[in-house]
């Protein structure tokens, strides 16, 4: 493996792990206030946060392998 694919897994390998965990945390944020649905509460913004983050860096961490270019900076 030449050091510009050790590279590319050096940033894609945590990109989805942070994304796992955010969308794990959002999957626990979900299920411990699904049962306070009629009450409005200030995490809900929490509860969209979570799963876009999530998504954004696991889209971007499988970009970088399949494309095979260095992500800028």
């Amino acid at each position: 493996m030449s050091q510009a694919h050790q590279v590319l897994w050096f940033d894609a390998v945590p990109l989805l792990v942070v994304a796992a965990a955010y969308i794990g945390a959002a999957a626990r944020l979900v299920r411990a206030r699904w049962g306070k649905r009629g009450r409005p509460h200030p995490e809900a913004a929490l509860l969209a946060v979570f799963p876009a983050v999530g998504v954004a860096a696991g889209v971007y961490g499988i970009v970088l392998p399949v494309e095979r270019t260095a992500p800028p900076g």
